[in-house]
């Protein structure tokens, strides 16, 4: 049975993404670092299943691409993670503007 990957399943458009497909029997396998927010989807949708994955950083970058990689019959990918720090540029710790370049660039361009 075909099979849809969501990066960024855990909240917003990914979490409601997975609920409507695995809603039609359709095999979800979920991505995001928020594991009771993953848990919660998987308990109300039998068709959705996750990895608990923060793609911020490298080596996890790695994990979470050694395990897409593993699963059979995938035929979709969606990339939902993403984001940056709210307020000032200049305000902000470096630290934030690391993890958006990570989350909204590097890792959906190791992806593809």
């Amino acid at each position: 049975m075909e099979r849809t990957v969501i990066f960024g399943a855990s909240r917003g458009l990914g979490a409601e993404l997975a609920k409507q497909l695995a809603g039609q029997s359709i095999n979800v396998t979920g991505f995001a670092r928020k594991e009771d927010r993953l848990k919660k989807i998987s308990e109300s949708f039998p068709f959705f299943e996750y990895h608990v994955a923060d793609v911020s950083i490298a080596p996890n970058q790695e994990r979470a691409l050694n395990l897409l990689f593993e699963l059979p019959n995938v035929t979709k990918i969606f990339c939902m993670v993403g984001g940056g720090p709210y307020g000032l540029f200049q305000e902000r710790a470096f630290k934030d503007h690391e993890w958006a370049w990570q989350v909204t660039y590097v890792f959906p361009a190791r992806l593809v």
